[in-house]
């Protein structure tokens, strides 16, 4: 069935040059200049995708992201801004209206290949063959209830102090983000969690909150991976801080916790058999991805990929889990993070391990994030001490 995507802007000339740009296309378009005329296609049309200017006569682009996310929660949601409208995308990213984001101007060639990976991503996630494989692995874990309510907090507009007194109450999770607030990235010394919070976002603390979850449910085995995680993350702000010379975009910045999230669903069910695997991998020197491919008929990317979108959360986490050991892939969406988190997940893995265990190295990364080995390696030595 041919896909369909609604695309929102009260310009009316860039809806001319955007329909322009999409004239040769696999999936059907249809555009719509307002909030009232995006409602009435919305009643009689099931669109896999609606990509709206979160501009349009000043707030009414977020509040049509937001009624979609509410009513037709199915719909891939992605947001058209400018990178400059600060206020608008920081609280998209707080209430998860959008998935995915297309900055202004854009260019025609890159608007139509992104619209077609994320469909095809999406595409690739429901496919009941796929489903099928990860089905096997029994019964995938939901959101954890404390995440829930910190999203409540979040889409009522609750001040910082209630999101702090709901955080309090774990014990594990707040010292988890006093720690990170207080590390080298945030350069915030603070033991207080009101002021924790405000340095790090309301989205990473929820990113937080999901990832502490999951690992408190896995067994004490899995400590390493969860140090895996803390120091892939830690890695990736700090190879675009230092090497890219620039901040990770707000909504990215805690992608590296969740980019093995499948990973702990296969210890969570699989565990004895698992760390078997892990060992056979070492063993014949094959990477893990392969071993899991031929054991499982699946493998942590996919598990992690179709996880975090069931979960509902952006398309560059989903992107990072389904392809961190494939950061060349043409399919990829958000090339720079993916690369940034392929070397991030290698580092990480060889402080943690200097035998580098099971984890392969794409060079080409290098050249598509314009750096160096040893630009990269300085920093993640400088890190290790």
């Amino acid at each position: 069935m041919t896909k369909q995507v609604l695309i929102v802007d009260d310009e009316r000339t860039i809806l001319r040059e955007i329909e322009k740009q999409l004239i040769d296309v696999s999936f059907t378009c249809m555009y719509a200049h307002d909030y009232e005329e995006a409602e009435e296609y919305l009643r009689i049309n099931d669109f896999d995708m609606i990509i709206s200017d979160i501009g349009i006569k000043n707030k009414e682009g977020l509040e049509l992201l937001g009624y979609v996310k509410k009513y037709y929660p199915k719909s891939i949601r992605v947001a058209l801004c400018h990178i400059s409208e600060n206020r608008r995308i920081s609280k998209l990213i707080e209430k998860g209206y959008a998935t995915e984001y297309i900055f202004k101007p854009w260019d025609g060639k890159r608007l139509k290949t992104t619209i077609s990976h994320i469909l095809e991503m999406e595409q690739r996630l429901l496919d009941e063959k796929n489903l099928g494989r990860i089905n096997k692995l029994d019964e995938l874990p939901s959101l954890p209830h404390l995440y829930h309510e910190l999203t409540d907090l979040i889409e009522k507009d609750a001040d910082i102090a209630e999101v702090a007194s709901l955080i309090s109450r774990d014990q594990a999770i707040t010292l988890k983000i006093l720690k990170l607030a207080n590390s080298a990235f945030y350069g915030r010394k603070t033991g207080n969690i009101n002021q924790a919070i405000m340095t790090m976002g309301l989205n990473n603390v929820r990113n937080i909150v999901l990832t502490n979850s999951i690992f408190k449910e896995a067994s004490d085995s899995m400590n390493n991976l969860w140090q895996h995680t803390i120091d892939t993350n830690r890695l990736c702000l700090a190879i675009y801080d230092r090497c890219l010379n620039k901040r990770i975009p707000s909504l990215y910045s805690s992608a590296g916790l969740l980019h093995d999230v499948g990973q702990v669903i296969l210890y969570m069910f699989h565990e004895e058999e698992y760390c078997q695997l892990q060992d056979l991998a070492v063993e014949v020197d094959e990477p893990i991805v392969n071993i899991e491919l031929a054991h499982f008929s699946s493998t942590h990317q996919d598990i992690g990929a179709f996880l975090l979108n069931s979960w509902g959360l952006p398309y560059a986490y989903v992107e990072a889990a389904m392809f961190h050991h494939q950061p060349m892939d043409e399919r990829i969406v958000n090339q720079e993070l993916v690369a940034v988190i392929h070397l991030a997940d290698y580092y990480s893995s060889k402080l943690l391990s200097p035998d580098g265990r099971h984890k392969n190295l794409d060079p080409r990364v290098f050249g598509r994030l314009n750096l160096t080995r040893e630009q990269v390696e300085q920093v993640v030595n400088s890190l290790d001490q």
